[in-house]
């Protein structure tokens, strides 16, 4: 199993011209902002696990776990993991207050 390589290429089709590495970079940092929003939905939230799957459910489920989120990042007042912060959430209706407060104080 740990001696396997495996290779895959992509083409891109795009206006820049000669440019090549600064592509490549755009690309190789867009999947990984990606990836990483993925592993923290995946962590936090169990993403992956989620059985939605009539009409719309499963895009509404991942909107309101990508606000859920980002409000968790917003809430400045607490050290804590977005894990304990989301837990903490769901035990105490105070600080879920000041979660969905922290969005609040954008505008």
């Amino acid at each position: 199993m740990g001696d396997r390589v495996e290779r895959s290429q992509a083409f891109f089709i795009t206006s820049l011209k000669g440019d090549v590495k600064r592509c490549t970079q755009a690309v190789r940092r867009y999947w990984s902002l990606e990836n990483n929003l993925h592993w923290t939905l995946d962590v936090i939230f169990q993403e992956d696990l989620s059985r939605a799957q009539v009409g719309f459910e499963a895009t509404n489920f991942a909107v309101v776990r990508r606000f859920a989120l980002n409000l968790l990042e917003l809430e400045k007042t607490t050290k804590d993991s977005l894990a304990g912060k989301r837990q903490r959430a769901g035990w105490d209706n105070d600080y879920l207050l000041k979660v969905l407060q922290a969005g609040a104080t954008l505008e």
